[in-house]
């Protein structure tokens, strides 16, 4: 479990997977590589840098998401939440 008032950032090559609520109250940011996460981001608002890339099975951002890289959604859950999207990247729904 991630908690805090602190940042995550996701940086270099690699996949970072995130298991469990996780209830961080400052940006998620995705610089670089990939970010998976397998249970919702609570109080974090989310950024995607153009050459990171966010995936998951149950996309639930509540504090909204910023994508300039890529999201890849694959499960049933497509909520994002109050916050604002922002999408300047690419977006891929799919069950695979």
């Amino acid at each position: 479990m991630l908690a805090g008032t602190g940042n995550i950032t996701k940086v270099g090559t690699g996949t970072l997977i995130i298991n469990g609520t996780a209830t961080v109250s400052g940006t998620t940011t995705v610089s670089a590589g990939t970010l998976q996460v397998n249970s919702p981001l609570i109080n974090s608002p989310v950024v995607i840098e153009a050459g990171g890339t966010l995936l998951g099975p149950s996309m639930i951002f509540p504090q909204g998401v910023t994508n300039n890289g890529g999201i890849w959604d694959k499960g049933p859950n497509k909520w994002w939440g109050n916050g604002n999207q922002n999408n300047g990247g690419n977006w891929s729904d799919g069950a695979n």
